[in-house]
């Protein structure tokens, strides 16, 4: 992910929004407003709503009801004009056959919302190849 900073943002607004989008960097507010959302419709038509200040597995133990979307970033770095980050995202339940729709927007960047169709057939394959390398 690449972002540029508008033209009318302050110093203050640019480095609060690149601070939300590290969370061992919290060094202004917890979440700066107008900052990056995504979300998923599974292919049975629930949602979930992720967010990069979530915790990086959403439970201990149980399953949690409906499906979950939690996102946490991988690095990346920049100025006080660009920046480029990586992103990473861990969906529960996995989906099943049929077509997901991921679903962001970033307002204080001008991204308005806008979401991308992917098909689960080859996250499906992809999960009937898993090998567990730990003894349950």
């Amino acid at each position: 992910m690449s972002a540029s900073r508008q033209a009318d943002m302050t110093d203050e607004q640019w480095f609060e929004l690149m601070d939300n989008l590290q969370p061992h960097r919290p060094f202004r507010r917890e979440s700066a407003e107008g900052s990056l959302r995504v979300g998923v419709e599974m292919p049975d038509g629930s949602k979930a709503i992720g967010g990069l200040r979530a915790h990086r597995y959403p439970f201990d133990g149980a399953e949690p009801e409906g499906p979950q979307l939690t996102t946490h970033g991988r690095g990346g770095g920049g100025s006080d004009q660009n920046y480029d980050y990586r992103i990473n995202a861990w969906l529960w339940p996995a989906p099943q056959a049929g077509s997901l729709r991921l679903v962001y927007d970033w307002a204080a960047l001008r991204f308005n919302e806008a979401s991308i169709t992917i098909e689960t057939t080859p996250l499906i394959t992809a999960q009937e190849n898993v090998r567990s390398i730990w003894a349950q």
